[in-house]
């Protein structure tokens, strides 16, 4: 090996050395002079905390318990861990990056002739007090109560002393899991789940619409949640009325409605719904009863009989729920194009509004089920332009004359 290549190799291995030497400098380097000159508004081990009130926009104290934190006055009601404990260390761990004055000369300037806040720190052995002046820029003013020292303290370091109370509760008033809805009631609509739907036994005995009613009923009540939780006592139920959910493990959840509270049964507080919280009981029944007259699929009915006007047309499936059904009309077999393009034709009648009336049927459909079941429809005239639908002896709901006559015209097309 050359001597010029002995001398490259080892001025690299220099270079190599002096590059890992200024990193392991950097990396060893103490704290920037910046973060060093923090000062220490006040500091205690966390754990020694057994009480922390905060006297404020909104005043609560919560206190250390066997179970873990406890909220004075809420007792009932779970702390959420997290929140509390972040306050506490928070508070315990308060530094400024400069102070506003070390004298303490003129507090009202600073805010602290009315203090925004006080935050009382107790632990079993003495009581510390700060207070918490105006505000400026990101700052806010802080000092010892029996301090002279006003710092200036960063509003991130004082979020979770001005963050609301009702973060540090669980406000959920309502907590249940959509599909494990067995059951609902509230005001006039009863609803009740069906195989894969949903029937509305008040104030209509009629199918509801599956899709509307998860919508606007079952998703909004999965999670119900408080912005406000005041003493039970302090809300006036004179003209209350009950929301009862009934769950698929046969278990009744029920609460008391008023204005815009929310009382759980037998509960202590009456949670302040938030914003939309409870729209859901704004629901018209109508809103969301299934619309069709007949929604009953093909495969299910074994005859239909039509009579108006002194006719009758009897229309038979034998098997319908075979891969092979024959199709009959008054005793014939007919196309099963035919058949079924009428059927569907028949399940597309609609209702348009609410509505009763009373006289004699002028149009009638009686559907036969393969398990002897039957469906009775009625068409009773309730003006010039609409009938009243009578559904099992039952009338609530108005239909257009029109769609009715064209269904029973559209029979003699059935060949």
């Amino acid at each position: 090996m050359s001597v010029r290549s002995i001398v490259i190799k080892a001025v690299a291995c220099f270079a190599i050395v002096l590059v890992l030497g200024v990193c392991a400098v950097f990396l060893l380097m103490p704290e920037s002079v910046e973060e060093k000159s923090e000062l220490e508004v006040f500091s205690l081990d966390e754990k020694s905390v057994e009480k922390l009130i905060i006297n404020g926009d909104e005043d609560f104290s919560l206190y250390r318990s066997e179970k873990g934190w406890v909220m004075e006055g809420y007792e009932s009601i779970e702390v959420k861990s997290t929140y509390a404990d972040t306050l506490v260390k928070s508070v315990c761990n308060l530094t400024s990056p400069m102070l506003a004055s070390e004298s303490g000369e003129n507090p009202a300037q600073f805010g602290f002739d009315n203090p925004k806040t006080e935050i009382e720190i107790c632990t079993a052995n003495f009581t510390q007090k700060l207070l918490v002046g105006n505000a400026s820029g990101d700052y806010y003013y802080v000092k010892r109560k029996n301090g002279s020292e006003i710092y200036l303290v960063r509003h991130d370091d004082l979020y979770m002393v001005l963050t609301d109370k009702i973060k540090y509760l669980d406000n959920s008033v309502i907590s249940v899991e959509a599909d494990k809805v067995d059951a609902i009631s509230f005001g006039d609509i009863s609803l009740a789940r069906e195989g894969d739907g949903w029937m509305m036994l008040k104030p209509y005995n009629h199918a509801a619409d599956p899709d509307k009613v998860e919508a606007l009923i079952v998703d909004p009540l999965a999670l119900v949640t408080g912005s406000e939780i005041v003493p039970r006592v302090n809300v006036t139920d004179s003209e209350s009325y009950t929301l009862k959910i009934y769950l698929t493990d046969g278990s009744l959840l029920a609460y008391k409605i008023c204005g815009e509270y929310i009382i759980p049964e037998d509960g202590l507080y009456a949670y302040r719904a938030e914003n939309g919280a409870l729209s859901f009981l704004e629901t018209l029944s109508f809103d969301i009863a299934l619309k069709y007259v007949a929604p009953i699929a093909i495969n299910t009915v074994a005859a239909i009989d039509f009579e108006w006007q002194g006719a009758k047309v009897q229309l038979a499936i034998d098997a319908p729920r075979s891969e092979a059904p024959i199709f009959y009309k008054d005793g014939a077999e007919v196309s099963e194009t035919g058949f079924r393009s009428f059927y569907q034709s028949l399940m597309g009648l609609t209702f348009s509004t609410e509505g009763v009336a009373e006289g004699d049927c002028e149009y009638k459909i009686v559907f036969t089920k393969t398990d002897t079941e039957k469906y009775t429809v009625e068409f009773i005239s309730a003006s010039e332009s609409e009938f009243a639908v009578k559904l099992n002896g039952t009338t609530n709901f108005l239909i257009n004359k029109k769609a009715v006559t064209d269904i029973f015209s559209k029979l003699k097309n059935i060949q």
